[in-house]
């Protein structure tokens, strides 16, 4: 039987285009979003992470380092606007865009996200057999090993 054609990539940076939404989907599975002690979803935490680390950030700047589209985003910002975790203010150099900022309540929020996946994590892992837990670090050190080559190439 015919093997089917592996598409290629034009460069390594479209490569980890591909693996970044990859992971992104599978983490969004709902094991995860089970032991979120703060009530966030993985898009929500991911958006404010992704607020934090650059103070503001338009909607269309969130939709590209999400990998999500317009209509997506424009939920995600409602959902987060209604909890009373981000403003949207006008953009003082362009006044048809609007800029994405953290509550002080996103903020101290965002302090204790970040202590909270390691311990659930942990907890989680005790709980796999040692045959998953051996196809998890398989999977991490192919991941890994990728991650170094392209990494070489850039």
């Amino acid at each position: 039987m015919k093997q089917p054609a592996q598409k290629q990539y034009k460069s390594p940076e479209a490569l980890f285009e591909l693996f970044r939404k990859t992971i992104f989907q599978s983490m969004k599975a709902s094991v995860y979003q089970k032991y979120d002690d703060c009530k966030l979803n993985f898009s929500q935490r991911n958006a404010l992470l992704i607020i934090d680390g650059k103070k503001s950030v338009t909607p269309g700047e969130l939709a590209r380092n999400l990998a999500q589209k317009t209509p997506s985003i424009a939920r995600l910002v409602r959902s987060l606007e209604r909890r009373n975790l981000i403003t949207r203010t006008e953009n003082n150099y362009d006044r048809r865009e609007r800029l994405l900022k953290l509550t002080p309540l996103a903020q101290e929020l965002i302090k204790k996200a970040d202590r909270t996946p390691v311990k659930n994590i942990r907890e989680m892992y005790l709980l796999l057999s040692d045959k998953e837990k051996q196809t998890i670090c398989t999977g991490l050190q192919i991941l890994s090993e990728g991650f170094k080559n392209i990494s070489k190439r850039c």
